[in-house]
């Protein structure tokens, strides 16, 4: 009776492992032949007191940068209109995270703990137990060890996900030029 409980439980891990790898893991494209751009939210910070610009960085100029509030931009002539132009001279500081980070890293933050309270559970739960409150209590570690985990992995992965990439720009343009090419890495229009 022991190794038939003690089979089970290792059979119904394997299955839940198996099914949080479906559900996580994406599934790979069938053609390669679109790209899919994935933008960079960005918080400029002005030189006066004000408001930080918030959008998505499309463009790096030589004197200035283009954010843009929405990345679907039809075409050149729709920049204009699309876009906010801010000059080096008005830029403090650029932060920049990839659009969607904060997400992705709560999601794979809650699934690795879920993953590790269950392994947890299971290396601390006794099958063999004789007495009904024992086998209780290993059940309940089965349950609260891989909620308990998800929420620390949740809240490790939201802290990670919030960390931005800071461009100190400081009202420079040499500052801006010096930055300039990690910048381009960041936007969404890339330069010829």
């Amino acid at each position: 009776m022991f190794h038939a409980s003690k089979n089970l439980a290792i059979m119904k891990t394997t299955i839940l492992i198996l099914f949080l790898i479906i559900v996580i893991v994406r599934p790979l494209p069938a053609q390669t032949d679109t790209v899919i751009l994935k933008p960079y939210r960005v918080w400029v910070k002005p030189m006066k007191r004000g408001n930080n610009l918030e959008g998505i960085l499309y463009e790096t100029r030589d004197s200035s940068i283009l954010v843009s509030a929405t990345p679907a931009i039809i075409s050149d002539n729709s920049v204009a209109r699309a876009c906010a132009e801010i000059w080096s001279k008005d830029i403090k500081q650029i932060d920049l995270r990839r659009k969607g980070a904060h997400g992705t890293a709560v999601l794979v933050g809650t699934a690795a703990g879920a993953v590790i309270g269950l392994i947890v559970g299971l290396l601390t739960a006794n099958p063999g137990a004789d007495k009904e409150l024992d086998q209780h209590f290993s059940t309940g570690k089965m349950i609260a060890f891989p909620l308990l985990f998800a929420g620390v992995g949740a809240g490790f992965g939201g802290t990670v996900g919030s960390v931005k990439i800071k461009i100190p720009i400081k009202g420079s343009q040499a500052e801006l030029e010096r930055n300039r090419y990690r910048l381009e890495t960041y936007s969404l229009k890339k330069q010829p």
